[in-house]
């Protein structure tokens, strides 16, 4: 079952599939990127996925850094994914409409899925 490995696998994926480049918005943090919709060579501004790097503790897990994306997602669906490995309530974004994403805990096309349906919901 394949998963994205790590930032650099997640960023290739956006740029192949939504032509998206990362951003790192945040000063003195070159972990933390942020990939937003473009319009017509202009970022939009709305993001579809932030990436960083927290440690598991924010989720109950083992102290350890783990790469993890937000995603928005519908909140009915968020309620359900909740109860899969790897998912949970968004760390430090809206908990009812944006959900946390381990990247290797969740196989590649679930990601893939997700990420899907946050550029969706984001446009």
């Amino acid at each position: 079952m394949a998963k994205f490995k790590d930032f650099d696998d997640l960023a290739k994926f956006m740029l192949e599939i939504y032509g998206i480049r990362a951003e790192f918005p945040f000063k003195d943090d070159n972990e933390t990127a942020v990939f937003r919709h473009e319009s017509k060579g202009k970022k939009s501004g709305k993001w579809f996925c932030l990436f960083m790097r927290i440690s598991g503790t924010k989720f109950g897990l083992k102290d350890e850094n783990l790469s993890v994306i937000n995603l928005k997602c519908d909140p009915e669906l968020a309620l359900i994914l909740h109860d899969f490995k790897g998912i949970f309530p968004a760390y430090h974004m809206n908990k009812k409409h944006w959900i946390s994403v381990i990247l290797n805990a969740v196989p590649k096309s679930q990601v893939a899925d997700l990420i899907e349906e946050s550029w969706n919901l984001t446009k």
